[in-house]
């Protein structure tokens, strides 16, 4: 069993047990937004996370979710941009 298995499963586990209470249209839209702001040139500038707090996330994300074979990595998925996003819009996550 590999990493990105596990972390998969437990993904959709947390998303089955949870999905009453999250609003879809929302997280598309934050999805939308990280990934219009990833395209720009210069690319994406963190809104609520510092320049520190951002690379950070996004080593860490790498280290989760490296790219391998068959997909790439958290960071080639907008992971970082979208952590900054939903923390600009919610107080409680930061």
């Amino acid at each position: 069993v590999t990493r990105r298995t596990v972390l998969r499963q437990l993904a959709i586990a947390i998303t089955a047990a949870g999905s009453s209470s999250v609003n879809l249209e929302a997280a598309r839209l934050v999805h939308t937004i990280a990934g219009e702001s990833r395209a720009q040139p210069g690319g994406y500038t963190p809104i609520r996370l510092t320049v520190h707090e951002f690379r950070t996330v996004s080593r860490l994300a790498e280290l989760i979710v490296p790219a391998d074979t068959r997909g790439g990595s958290a960071v080639d998925a907008g992971a970082p941009e979208f952590i900054d996003l939903l923390c600009s819009q919610n107080d409680q996550l930061t």
